[in-house]
Order: C-alpha cells, then sequence, then structure tokens
C-alpha cells in the first residue's frame, strides 16, 4: 500500500500497476460513461446490479444484495468484496454514493485495489466544508464570512451578519443541506432542519452559516493532476442556472468572465490543489459577485456530472485521464498546450414537475426518443419504456451541445430538446427550453437568481376541452388493426357520442364529419369545427379557428392513452373507469384522507389522532428523489387515523392521515 505524506501526496514509492479489470461502483449514466471509456481503454468492466435494477452495460455482473441504498450502493464492505471476488484492480466511483466518502477510499486501498480519485487524505480535507474554508484562507483565497459552532451558538452570533443568510450543511454537497435564510425568525427552525436533513444524507449533522451572496455567478475550475506534482486546469463552467441549488444547465466556457478573471480563478484552484498535494480529477469552485469579487465555495473532490461540456471544448476525455493517473502514469500534456474549442452547453433531464415547485415526478417512462447524435451527445442509461424510482437523483439524462460559438450551440439545444420525447413521464423539458429562448439567457445574463427571475407559470396552458377533443381525433383517427380496447371500438362507424375521461375528469362528446371539418360538441355546451385532423406514429394534429394544435401520444401498458403538448401531459380512460365512484385508491385526496402524492420514505409524521390542525398544516414529511416533501392537511379538521410510521417505505396515492372534518358532527 502506498504511504501518503501530510498533504496527500504520493510522490515516493507511487506504484505503476496497469488496470485491466474495473468495478464502476454506480449505476444509471455515469456508470454507462465511465464503461464507455474503460472499454475504449480495453479494461474489462464489472457492473453493479441489485434486485430493482438488474441488468448492466458492462462486461460482467456484480450482484449487490438487499433493497435500500445503504445494503447497496453505500454499503462500501459488499461493493468492495465484490470488487475482490471478481478479480478487479480498480473500483471507479462515479459521482455521488461513495465517490466523496474518504473511509471507503481508504478502505479500497486497504484491500490492495486501486481508488480511481484522490486520495483519502485529500477527500477528507475537502469533504468538509468548514476544513476547506479554513485550508483556502489559509492559502489567501478568498472566502465569505461565515458562523461557525452549534445551532445555539450560530444563534448567539447570528446578528453579526446581515440577512440573507445561507445555512449549509459541512458534509454537504449536490446542492443538498443548504438553506436560504430571509428573516431571523426563521434561523432556529431552519437551523434544525439542515442539521437534521444533513444527519439523514450525509450522516453528519455538522452546519454553519455563511453570508449570502445575491446573484452571484457560480463559476467552476476543472483540474487534473497526477501523483508527481503536476496540475493542469481544463478552464472553467459557468453553472449559475439553479434550483434549490441544484444546476439544470451548464456551459464551458463561461461568457461572464474576463481573461484576467480566468487567471485569477485558475490560479487560486491550482494553488488550493497544491496545497493539499491533489492528485487525479476534481473542481474547485467559486461565486462571483456583482462587483467582479470571488470567493471560495467548495471543492468536489470526483467526476463532476457536468465533464461532458469541458470534453468538448478541449477534446480530452476525462475519465480516461482519471485511469492513467490512478495507474500511476504521469501527465502527458502541458498547460500552454490546452486550448478552448467553441462552446459547449450541458442540460439536465429531470423527472420533476417545473409547474409545481419541481416536485420530483417517479413513475413510468412509456416511450423514448433521444436527440440525434449529429446534433447533441446524451449521456444516459436507457432508450426504451423505463420506471423511474423514488429511491435515487431524479436525473435521466444530459444532454450536450458543442458549436463554434455560443448562441450556434444554444439553437442546437433547442434542437435537440424539441427532437426529445419522454412519453409518461412529467419533466422539465418544456421548462429547459422556455430558457434558451429566453432574451436574458441568450446575451448571458445567468446569475443564480436567473430561475427566481425565470418567468415560467405563465406559459400558456392547454384547455381541458381541447385535450378531450384530442383524445377522440386520436381514436377516431387511430386504425384498426390490433386487439387493444381503442382499436376493437373501430373509428368512424363508431356512435357518434361517447365520454372521455381527461385525467378523471369526465367530457361527453358528440361529432359528426363533413367534407372540410368535424364538428364537435363538448358537453352539449361548446361546438368546435377541426380541421385538418392527421394521425402520424407518435404525434396528432389538427387546427380550432386557425390556431394549429400537436399532441404527442402514447399508449401505456394498461391501455390508457397519454397525450403531451409541453408542459402539460394527461391520461385519458374511455370507456369510464370502473372504480371511478368507488373508493378507489387512485382517486384525488379527498377532505378526509391524505395520501401520498410520489412513492418515498415517510421521514417525519408532525400530528398524531386527536390533534386538531388548520388547512394547509404541514402533516408528513416524504423523501423521495432525495429531496424533503411536505404533504399538507386539505382542510381544517381533527386527525383521527395515522396510517404510517416513521421509516415506512409508501406508494403513489397511499393513505397516510385520515382527518375528521372539524365541521361534522
Amino acid at each position: 500500500m502506498r504511504n501518503a505524506n501530510q498533504n496527500g501526496m504520493t510522490n515516493n514509492n507511487i506504484t505503476n500497476k496497469h488496470i485491466t479489470r474495473l468495478l464502476i461502483a454506480n449505476r444509471g449514466e455515469i456508470a454507462v460513461r465511465i464503461n464507455l471509456t474503460a472499454k475504449k481503454m480495453g479494461i474489462t468492466t464489472i457492473g453493479l446490479t441489485t434486485k430493482a435494477e438488474p441488468e448492466t452495460v458492462a462486461d460482467e455482473k456484480a450482484f449487490l444484495e438487499g433493497e435500500s441504498l445503504s445494503e447497496t450502493y453505500l454499503n462500501a464492505e459488499a461493493i468492495i468484496e465484490l470488487a475482490l471476488k471478481h478479480n478487479a484492480h480498480a473500483i471507479h466511483p462515479g459521482y455521488g454514493f461513495l465517490s466523496e466518502n474518504a473511509e471507503f477510499a481508504r478502505k479500497v486501498e486497504d484491500a490492495k485495489l486501486i481508488f480511481i480519485g484522490p486520495s483519502p487524505l485529500s477527500i477528507e480535507q475537502m469533504g468538509n466544508k468548514i476544513k476547506a474554508r479554513e485550508i483556502a484562507a489559509k492559502n489567501n483565497i478568498p472566502i465569505t464570512n461565515a458562523l461557525l459552532g452549534s445551532e445555539q451558538e450560530i444563534l448567539a452570533k447570528s446578528s453579526s451578519l446581515s440577512y440573507p443568510l445561507l445555512i449549509k450543511a459541512a458534509a454537504g454537497g449536490g446542492g443538498k443541506g443548504m438553506v436560504k435564510i430571509e428573516d431571523p425568525s426563521q434561523l432556529a427552525e431552519k437551523l434544525h432542519q439542515t442539521a437534521r436533513e444533513a444527519r439523514n444524507y450525509f450522516g453528519d449533522g455538522s452546519i454553519y452559516v455563511e453570508q449570502y451572496i445575491e446573484n452571484p455567478h457560480h463559476i467552476e475550475v476543472q483540474v487534473v493532476g497526477d501523483k508527481y506534482g503536476n496540475i493542469i486546469h481544463l478552464f472553467e463552467r459557468e453553472c449559475s442556472i439553479q434550483r434549490r441549488y441544484q444546476k439544470i444547465i451548464e456551459e464551458a466556457p463561461s461568457c461572464n468572465i474576463t481573461p484576467q478573471k480566468r487567471e485569477e480563478l485558475t490560479t487560486d484552484a491550482i494553488g488550493l490543489c497544491k496545497a493539499i498535494g491533489y492528485y487525479n480529477a476534481g473542481t474547485v469552485e467559486f461565486l462571483i459577485d456583482k462587483n467582479g469579487k470571488h470567493y471560495f465555495l467548495e471543492m468536489n473532490t470526483r467526476l463532476q456530472v457536468e465533464h461532458p461540456v469541458t470534453e468538448s471544448i478541449t477534446g480530452l476525455d476525462l475519465v480516461e485521464l482519471q485511469i492513467n493517473i490512478a495507474m500511476g502514469k504521469t501527465l502527458d500534456i502541458n498547460q500552454e498546450n490546452i486550448a478552448i474549442n467553441g462552446h459547449a452547453i450541458e442540460s439536465r433531464i429531470y423527472a420533476e414537475d417545473a409547474l409545481n415547485n419541481f416536485k420530483p415526478a417517479p413513475g413510468n417512462i412509456e416511450s423514448v426518443q433521444w436527440p440525434s447524435k449529429e446534433i447533441a451527445r446524451t449521456d444516459t442509461w436507457f432508450n426504451k419504456a423505463f420506471e423511474i424510482k423514488p429511491d435515487f437523483d431524479p436525473m435521466l439524462a444530459k444532454i450536450i451541445t458543442h458549436a463554434d460559438s455560443r448562441n450556434k450551440a444554444i439553437d442546437l439545444q433547442i434542437k435537440a430538446l424539441e427532437q426529445t420525447h419522454l412519453m409518461g413521464s412529467i419533466n422539465n423539458l418544456h421548462y429547459l427550453s422556455s430558457i434558451y429562448i429566453s432574451d436574458d439567457f441568450r446575451k448571458g445574463h445567468t446569475t443564480t437568481g436567473f430561475c427566481t427571475r425565470h418567468n415560467y407559470s405563465e406559459q400558456k396552458q392547454i384547455q381541458p376541452e381541447i385535450v378531450a377533443i384530442a383524445a377522440l381525433l386520436q381514436r377516431l383517427l387511430y386504425k384498426n388493426k390490433g386487439n387493444t380496447i381503442w382499436q376493437k371500438l373501430g373509428f368512424w362507424r363508431i356512435s357518434q357520442s361517447t365520454t372521455m375521461f381527461v385525467n378523471d375528469k369526465p367530457f361527453v362528446l358528440e361529432w359528426q364529419k363533413n367534407d372540410t371539418c368535424i364538428i364537435i360538441l363538448v358537453d352539449n355546451k361548446k361546438l368546435f369545427a377541426v380541421n385538418g385532423a392527421k394521425l402520424e406514429d407518435s404525434k396528432l394534429f389538427f387546427s380550432i379557428k386557425g390556431e394549429p394544435f400537436v399532441f404527442n401520444w402514447v399508449f401505456t401498458t394498461d391501455e390508457k392513452l397519454i397525450l403531451e403538448k409541453r408542459p402539460q401531459m394527461w391520461t385519458i380512460c374511455q370507456p369510464a373507469p370502473k372504480t371511478r365512484n368507488s373508493t378507489d385508491k387512485n382517486t384525488c385526496n379527498t377532505q378526509s384522507q391524505i395520501k401520498a402524492s410520489i412513492p418515498g420514505k415517510i421521514t417525519e409524521i408532525k400530528v398524531k389522532p386527536g390533534d386538531s390542525v388548520e388547512s394547509g398544516a404541514s402533516l408528513v414529511i416524504l423523501e423521495a428523489m432525495k429531496m424533503e416533501n411536505h404533504i399538507y392537511a386539505q382542510s381544517s379538521g381533527i386527525i383521527s387515523k395515522v396510517m404510517v410510521t416513521v421509516g415506512q417505505q409508501v406508494k403513489a396515492n397511499e393513505i397516510l392521515i385520515e382527518i375528521k372534518n372539524s365541521e361534522t358532527k
């Protein structure tokens, strides 16, 4: 085993060991990404599988027993045991999970395996944000003012900083464990909440508070170093387009910094890395305020989600560099030989509801289409019908465009998102498109406050009557070639009156066809003349009063019709569901029953039987896709039953709490 010096370097006795078998200790798109480079390098790959995810693109499978994250992807001992069992030489942790766990890195090395990442000491030094700030300050790298200590100590000293403030988990990362405080009255409660979330997510409840910087640019510098003290930067990325401190769009290079500021940032980034003897790939992150002053934010001691934009503008394969450095090879590139080639942009595709405060949206994707490879690189792990589970981060894919200018890269992103279809899934495709077509983004006004300013809620919404008409047209035009309920009904020969249920709301439609249009009467009230109705494999076209409509459509496995016109999506049932008037579990929340809106795990129950609650009160906290989701009372009343316990996994629409209406006698 190598002996690291106090700075984490391994200058002495560096082992040059060729890696021919690699275990990928991750899942999803990053596992596919690592596998791609490893195979290119002639390395045999070993992929983790679980009961929930039994497939892998790797050459060999390594099965992880258990169902929870702690039993599978966070189980360091089990992963190392599998690596040894499959005769792996090295483990690549990807990002997330155990990638920045210093103890895991130590255990990997103790097992005589190669950890593809930095030294355990470097991970430890930068993994704790408080310690990282101290190291930055000692090396004359600017940091924000902050308050350290226990919750009580922070409260006692809070008047020394002006609001707003930002609470941070010391062990946090990926935008988790961060809360903005606007008012002193919020501080005590949010300190406690953030500490609890930090314990749940990171196993460490340490927190601190720092001065919040309004609308900064979030700029990060990609660094790569070998084990001989050679370290280079691969320029910067602009990562300011965020919601809840989670990046959704990244660019390289930034269009908002001068060459002088680039020099300052890269110099500070390399200086920090040299101070801790850093090797392998890493990212040093900064905030730049309205006056152009920069502050050290944190260092990520791993491969970043957004690494493809850096690869696009430099032509380098960061995973290949990681593996070569881990094998003890020296960097074979010099700083002066690296140049910026054009502009690259990455969109993160998430299963989330942008019209509902970006609420996680697990569920089933019924059909998939990614953009053509000629206009975009797509990093994902699925290309067919797929179930999105609540256990993981909601990111589904990354779409990366590269062109010789920023404007052209934006144009390619717009086209790529138009070509992308994830039918059945509520996602952020339309939200991302709305950003790219905005003047602010085109002009580079991309601070971290962009998403707060971006006016998305006023996007035109399709009326439900139009959706019902679209459902009828799809039925009328759909070819009778199979045995589904829709095909058995036929089309023009059926009775010219029917009921369509749009998201469980009934619409009665009557119609007649003439030579020029289809006349449709909805609920015996509104008359619509429909022209140009045409059905293609996945699209429906028609117009009403000269206004064109285009819907995407797909059938689900249980023979329901899904219609989509971004950002909205509807489920169509026909004929009427038999359980509509029953107490079926798929009906909506009532005043007496509070149900889980999405699948997840109960992390806190705030009420007990006999408690009186007001409408809008938070009753339960449900964790899904690494987010805490509050479940609220729909009306005032008295808690009659609590049907769940803390730690319980629940399904969507499962009853959590029953409330007796306060007006009930």
